[in-house]
């Protein structure tokens, strides 16, 4: 091969592979532009509710809305909820048409130092506040001993089989008339009466028991 035949088969060389390196740069780039348009088109989608089946708190429990039951044989009383990251759903009912109470780890006697969500329904008006056990047999605002509010969202509902409250709260507030949810057991307190008010006496329906919140067995079947 003479030396004009050589530098045109090299130069022919260098052209295929310039030619190719050019087409694989121009195949790279639109890949990652494609896959950067389809993350794009998915990205909205997946960013909205990393939990889709949360509870909805409207002041009713349907069938299979929360992620634990627990049906209290004591007072009637059922207690549901669902554990979401840093934050837990709650849901009670009771057979009653006054007030209704969640105490959660009292240290004694009764309710002392309980960490109490408290509210009753009156026509068309939910009414819940966040208190705590001041004594035994008494319990008072958070609010109204330095506490605050810790209640996220709520709503209620009443008819003919009782009255439904469903609400939101952290799983530690970091207020100290607040008690943590935390692995493992705890005790909790569950009461009601007829009269929508914080101070009648709610007689027999009271009851104390323990609950597991992160791993208790048993789904809520709206019941």
């Amino acid at each position: 091969m003479n030396r004009t035949a050589l530098t045109v088969s090299i130069s022919l060389l260098l052209i295929g592979l310039v030619g190719g390196a050019t087409l694989m740069s121009t195949l790279w780039l639109k890949t990652r532009v494609e896959l950067k348009d389809a993350v794009a088109a998915i990205a909205p989608d997946a960013a909205v509710g990393t939990h889709p089946d949360l509870p909805t708190v409207d002041g009713t429990v349907q069938a299979g809305e929360y992620a634990h039951a627990l049906q209290d044989e004591g007072t009637g009383m059922r207690l549901t909820w669902t554990v979401d990251g840093e934050r837990i759903f709650i849901g009670l009912h009771s057979p009653g048409h006054g007030w209704l109470a969640l105490g959660l780890a009292p240290d004694g006697p009764m309710m002392r130092g309980a960490d109490i969500l408290m509210g009753y329904v009156t026509g068309d008006k939910t009414v819940l506040e966040d208190q705590y056990g001041d004594s035994p047999v008494s319990h008072a605002r958070d609010v109204d001993d330095g506490g605050s509010e810790d209640v996220d969202d709520f709503a209620g509902s009443e008819d003919e089989g009782g009255t439904t409250l469903e609400w939101v709260r952290a799983l530690q507030t970091g207020d100290s008339f607040d008690k943590p949810l935390v692995a493992g057991e705890m005790f909790i307190q569950l009461a009601y009466a007829e009269q929508d008010d914080w101070t009648s006496y709610h007689g027999q329906t009271r009851n104390t028991l323990t609950v597991r919140f992160f791993d208790q067995q048993g789904g809520d079947d709206g019941r």
